[in-house]
């Protein structure tokens, strides 16, 4: 008898890389939300030239607004976003875009690709250490495990899932834990 009380949600899911560019949002009052959508739609594009030249769009967009501080981070995000992601560019082609942010917003503290890619080897390592416990204890984890802990790049989240690797009684609590 609980059925009527309980939310019926649904989702709509969209292609972006079906969706002509021209047909992407934009609102003069949210310039993030076309930036969003644009960056995710080309984020997987096998030219490394249009993801740069679209990346450069998205500077270009933001520019009037670089200046305050939610672009400002905007930027960054998508900048981590692009390294992250992006396997197909050179270290050359890093540099270039990361001088393209500096000079857009102006801002020397912007990480360098040294720092995220220290970051990101840190992330790694740590999940490595995370598959490696749960292998000691559990045998192999699934593929579809290991592949979660290798996508999390927030290192305080991987301490927590660190000490529970030691702490769970299977791979399915440890699971659990980690969709949290």
């Amino acid at each position: 008898g609980a059925e009527e009380y309980l939310p019926q949600m649904q989702a709509i899911l969209v292609d972006l890389s079906a969706m002509e560019e021209d047909k992407l949002p934009r609102d003069p009052n949210a310039p993030e939300l076309h930036v969003v959508l644009l960056i995710m739609k080309v984020i997987f594009s096998k030219s490394k030239t249009e993801l740069k030249r679209k990346f450069r769009e998205i500077l270009d967009e933001l520019k009037p607004y670089s200046q305050i501080p939610k672009y400002r981070e905007l930027i960054r995000k998508c900048w981590y976003y692009v390294v992250y992601n992006v396997d197909n560019m050179t270290e050359a082609d890093y540099f270039e875009l990361g001088n393209e942010i500096q000079e857009t917003i102006g801002d020397d503290n912007m990480p360098t690709l040294v720092q995220i890619w220290e970051q990101r080897g840190k992330a790694e390592g740590k999940a490595e250490a995370i598959i490696r416990t749960l292998t000691k204890r559990f045998g192999q984890p699934p593929e579809e495990l290991q592949s979660m802990l290798l996508t999390i790049t927030d290192l305080e989240c991987l301490d927590k899932l660190a000490d529970f690797a030691f702490d769970c009684e299977t791979f399915a609590e440890f699971e659990d834990f980690l969709k949290k």
